[in-house]
């Protein structure tokens, strides 16, 4: 086992994860009540899993541009902020689940384009937050660089 791999350091990575996650649900879960009393449902999903696209990849695309980059410290940033936090807030389970009940309540058209409405919204939602981080794109395309890792 390498210093890296500590048990000490991977009890904090995991920590950061669940203390993200659990303030990212707990955010989901005030928004859905804010909108709709506590009911999810297929809009305010819609709503929470596009508001945490944009913010992955402005998230991930200002760490990938920061010098340090690699470091301890902003590693352990992508796992509260972006794997627990954003994580968490999002939910790909609720939303196969709404896709799903659209179908198996009769109405697959709407499942089919809840479905397709998510991801590429999502998609898009990542993509307009990466090009909101002011950065030189031309120097990426130079290394070879900007593509996911």
């Amino acid at each position: 086992m390498t210093p890296a791999d500590s048990p000490h350091r991977l009890i904090r990575n995991a920590s950061l994860v669940l203390l993200g996650g659990v303030i990212g649900t707990f955010l989901r879960g005030g928004l859905d009540f804010a909108v709709t009393g506590g009911e999810l449902t297929s809009t305010t999903l819609l709503a929470c899993n596009v508001i945490g696209s944009l913010a992955l990849g402005i998230l991930l695309r200002a760490l990938e541009l920061s010098p340090r980059a690699y470091t301890d410290g902003l590693q352990r940033l992508r796992l509260f902020a972006g794997t627990g936090l954003i994580g968490g807030f999002t939910s790909y389970s609720s939303f196969a689940y709404i896709s799903g009940s659209f179908i198996t309540a009769g109405v697959p058209v709407a499942g089919v384009f809840h479905a397709l409405l998510t991801v590429v919204s999502g998609v898009a939602a990542a993509l307009i937050g990466t090009m909101l981080v002011p950065g030189n794109r031309q120097d990426d395309r130079r290394r070879g660089e900007g593509g996911p890792a």
